[in-house]
Order: C-alpha cells, then sequence, then structure tokens
C-alpha cells in the first residue's frame, strides 16, 4: 500500500488527522483512526479486527509517515482523459476560481484539480465544479493531486511572491498594471522622440 492507493477524498482525512491536536497527543487512537479511513470501516470494525490481521496492515502504513508526489500532464478517469492546462492561456474568470480556492488549497484541492485538469481543447465552466468535483475526489490519488498542486504553486508563482498584504489575484493584477505604465511610459518617450527636429550629419 501507498500514497498512489489514496484517493483525494481519503488524502483529506489522513491530512486532518495530522493536524488535529487530540490524535497528535494519542498516537495509538491516531492509528485506529488511519486503518478506518484507509479501510472504509468504523472504528469499531476496526477495534474488533483479529490481532494479527490489525498488525500486519500496521506494517503496511509506513508510508504514511511522508508524502509522495507526483505530476502527470495527464490523468484517466473512467475512460476519459483529462489534461492539465496550459496556465499561460487561463481566461480571468479561471484565473479568479483557482485564486480563490487555492487561499485554502488543501480543503479545496478537489476543486483546483478539477480547473487545472480538462478534457483536450475543453474552455472552462464554473459548473465543472459541482460536476466533477466528487469524480475527481473519489478516483484521483492523493500523491497525484499534491504533485499537480506543488507544481502549479511553483510555475504559477515562481516570478510572483505573495504576501499577507495581497492575495495571488492581486499580486497578477499589479504587475500587470505597471507592465501596462512601463508601455505608456515608452509610448510617451517615442511620441516625444518624434517631435523633435531632424538634424542632418553636419548638425543643420
Amino acid at each position: 500500500m501507498n500514497w498512489k492507493d489514496i484517493n483525494i477524498k481519503k488524502g483529506k482525512e489522513l491530512y486532518e488527522l495530522d493536524s488535529d491536536s487530540y490524535y497528535e497527543k494519542n498516537p495509538e487512537d491516531k492509528l485506529i483512526a488511519q486503518l478506518s479511513i484507509i479501510l472504509d470501516k468504523s472504528i469499531e470494525e476496526v477495534e474488533d479486527m483479529p490481532v494479527d490481521e490489525f498488525l500486519k496492515i500496521q506494517k503496511s502504513l509506513s508510508f504514511l509517515s511522508s508524502i509522495e508526489t507526483k505530476f502527470s500532464k495527464e490523468m484517466a478517469i473512467q475512460g476519459e482523459t483529462y489534461h492539465f492546462i496550459d496556465l499561460t492561456k487561463m481566461k480571468a474568470g479561471e484565473f479568479i476560481d483557482l485564486d480563490t480556492y487555492a487561499k485554502d488549497a488543501m480543503d479545496n484541492i478537489s476543486k483546483l484539480m478539477v480547473i487545472l485538469y480538462r478534457k483536450k481543447d475543453e474552455k472552462w465552466n464554473s459548473k465543472f465544479i459541482e460536476e466533477r468535483e466528487e469524480l475527481f475526489e473519489n478516483n484521483i490519488s492523493w500523491q497525484d493531486a499534491m504533485g499537480a498542486s506543488l507544481f502549479f504553486c511553483l510555475l504559477g508563482l515562481e516570478s510572483i511572491k505573495p504576501t499577507k498584504e495581497f492575495s495571488f489575484l492581486d499580486q497578477i493584477t499589479n504587475s500587470l498594471n505597471q507592465r501596462y505604465k512601463d508601455l505608456e511610459a515608452l509610448v510617451s518617450q517615442l511620441q516625444e522622440e518624434k517631435k523633435k527636429p531632424k538634424t542632418n550629419s553636419s548638425g543643420l
């Protein structure tokens, strides 16, 4: 068993256990809860497992100590192929949706995946979130989701450093505004140069 066997839904639940102060202080209960999530069993069912079976499964959970990521340019889900979008060609609507969900990326990771992966040449539509979130949550592995999210952050944010004062969208907007001002300044400079009287090689 490894991270490729854990889908987004289970990955989120396991992540929540790691951030729960109760389970931090009670590792035995955390193990039971982890097995409950991974095996799709209730806490009571896990506690009633034969001890030899319990210990055998426990040994297979060593992968939980570290998160492995994998970036895939495309994913096959129930006979359909979904491709990672070209981030440089995003439209305003999908960019705003990405920025909104990225503010709480771990909780919204399935929504981010719906935006980042689409069928070939498919244009973004916000209704995809409602239509595909559950599909992606149950059929994409946690390592693929984490890999895509990491790739998105590295590629999309490497030239824009987020701050506490500004969101990712604010940073992009500020960057574009600055480029626009630079362009205006360049145009103004060229116009001024055109107004200058021309001189011949002798300076007359």
